[in-house]
């Protein structure tokens, strides 16, 4: 089911409801809910292809493999090099540097979009975004600070 698109899982989950097949249902959900965003058939076979290929890897090889095989967008070569200069940047300050107002998403698809490669290092309850930065909460706003592995991966492939 993790090649399969998310679309094609709702249906096929409509159908088990329907046939009263509660052990595809729960799989159906539970491989939805391993999902950040909603993709298609190519971009879950990616996406579980990725998975596959970074099972057991520890943060740094994966940031390293993530981003080597899917570079960095313009918004993420502002974002990661700024948070690296600035360990416990606030929000404000990676703002002003960022200025769109959409940092948040962009924030998220650090991993998002590499979500195939890090699934394996989600914790329960924390954001995915987590998995590569630290958050800490302050009077000013939300701060944030790469995590050394991730750095020390993104500084050797050049993104920071």
């Amino acid at each position: 089911m993790p090649e399969t698109g998310s679309g094609e899982i709702r249906t096929l989950r409509e159908r088990a409801l329907a046939k009263n097949l509660p052990d595809l249902v729960a799989a159906c959900d539970a491989e939805l809910a391993r999902r950040p965003i909603d993709v298609d058939g190519p971009q879950a076979a990616r996406h579980a292809e990725w998975a596959r290929a970074a099972a057991g890897l520890d943060l740094r090889r994966t940031t390293a493999m993530a981003f080597s095989a899917c570079k960095p967008s313009a918004q993420e070569s502002i974002i990661l090099p700024f948070i690296a200069a600035n360990p416990d940047a606030t929000f404000q300050a990676l703002g002003k540097v960022y200025g769109k107002g959409d940092l948040g998403l962009a924030i998220g698809h650090l991993v998002y979009d590499r979500y195939g490669f890090f699934q394996h290092l989600f914790e329960e309850g924390k954001d995915q975004s987590s998995v590569l930065i630290q958050k800490r909460p302050s009077p000013e706003g939300i701060r944030y600070t790469l995590r050394p592995e991730a750095e020390a991966a993104l500084r050797e492939l050049g993104v920071v």
